[in-house]
Parts: structure tokens; sequence; C-alpha cells
């Protein structure tokens, strides 16, 4: 169905108030984090809610940030909701400018987010990070800091047909095979050999949905991250 269909069925929240900074300086070089000792291993699996499943539609960037919504009012609440993804894409594409287009920008459908998601009930202000892939081990000591302070990390990758092949036996993605495109996903740990990966291919994916991205397989691979900054305190008591 068309971006035009979906964008039809949703009703405008309260606008929230929102703020915005990077994790670069004016001269958009990376912040440094020098000094900061990351834990070995971060593992926010099983307080990821559910696993969902965009189908042939290339709503990732929405599935991906509904998800992250899902996840924080599961942990700090125990209730489980199920945000529309659809609708929340479709909104970022009337942002975009490009309603029948494919893909947005992760920032864009954070945005949607807001204004459908339901967010108005629980939060009252938005911060959003920025993280860029530097190709060096700084950014994974970025990203491991970011996981580990904000556990759940909304990231874009160019990914490739290696990506398919993830399965119960063997859930890592392996460098090579063909270049697909851009892909929304959300990061939920990592470990000394990479990060883990939430799909939102259903749970034949990988193990359960889940899937290791390798470090070298991340340095090639990741485009940009944005991260969720302080924006479900005081959840618990809404």
């Amino acid at each position: 169905m068309s971006n035009r269909y979906y964008i039809e069925k949703y009703k405008d929240m309260a606008e929230i108030e929102k703020f915005y900074f990077q994790l670069r300086d004016k001269n958009n070089r990376l912040i440094n984090i020098d000094g900061i000792t990351n834990p070995i291993k971060v593992d926010n699996r099983q307080e990821f809610a559910v696993i969902d499943n965009q189908g042939q539609k290339p709503h990732c960037a929405g599935y991906s940030i509904c998800s992250i919504i899902e996840a924080n009012i599961y942990k700090r609440t125990g209730r489980l909701i199920n945000l529309n993804a659809d609708q929340v894409y479709a909104k970022a594409k009337m942002m975009d400018g490009d309603p029948d287009g494919e893909g947005t920008y992760l920032e864009t459908a954070i945005k949607a987010a807001i204004d459908l998601g339901g967010l108005g009930k629980y939060v009252k202000n938005i911060k959003v990070g920025y993280l860029y892939n530097g190709r060096d081990d700084k950014t994974v000591e970025q990203l491991k800091y970011l996981i580990h302070k904000y556990e759940w990390i909304h990231a874009g990758f160019n990914i490739t047909s290696a990506w398919y092949n993830c399965n119960a036996s063997d859930y890592r993605v392996h460098l090579g095979g063909q270049m697909l495109g851009g892909h929304a996903v959300v990061i939920v740990g990592y470990d000394r050999e990479g990060c883990y990966i939430a799909n939102s291919w259903g749970q034949s994916f990988g193990h359960k949905g889940f899937c290791i991205l390798p470090w070298n397989v991340f340095r090639e691979q990741f485009i940009y991250a944005c991260f969720l900054q302080n924006s479900f305190d005081g959840l618990s008591e809404a």
C-alpha cells in the first residue's frame, strides 16, 4: 500500500518540545570520550520487547524507532504496546516531502514518532544525539559508550545480501555479498566480537530476530546512528 494510505489513518499528537544536539563539535569533529572505560559486554536483548516484521515494505526506519519506544515503555512499566510503524514511516515521508518514494532519515522517523507514536503520554521533551562513522576504533568505543548509557541505538547501515544468510545456526553477518543499500535497525548490545542487532525481519531472521555484527563488518557498513537521551525519565510514574 502507498504511504498516502497510512498517512490518512494517523492523528497528530500534541506537539512536544524537542532539543537536538550532536556528538560532534562545531567543526564537525567527533567529541573526545577518551578516559571512558566501557564495560566488556552489554546485552539488552532480553529487555527488547517484541521483534516485528516489516515484510516487503521499505518501512525499516519506522519499525526500528517504534521498537525502541515500545522497549522503553515495556522496561519501565511492564506494559506491552504496539505502535503503528507504518503510520510513523508514512508521516516521515510527508516530512521528507517525498511521500511516494522509498526510505527516510533516522531523525525524520524520530520526529514522526514524536508526532504520532503517543510519546506525549510519557515524556515532555526529546533529546536526539548523532554518531557518524569514522571507520576507526574510536567510533566503536563511542558506540559502546552510547549503548551502555542509552540502551538502544537507532542505526542505519549499508547492508549486503550476506545479511540474508543469518540463521539460528550462524547468526553473524559476514563480509561480502551484493550491496543492497540502506537499512535501519536497532543496536541493543555488544561484546568483544561485535554489536547485537535487532532487525525488523521477523523471528526467522538470525537468532529469534537478532544477529551479531562483527566489528570489522560494522566499520565497513555503518553509516550513522541516532539515540534518545533521557527521553523516558519518569516514565514509570506516567
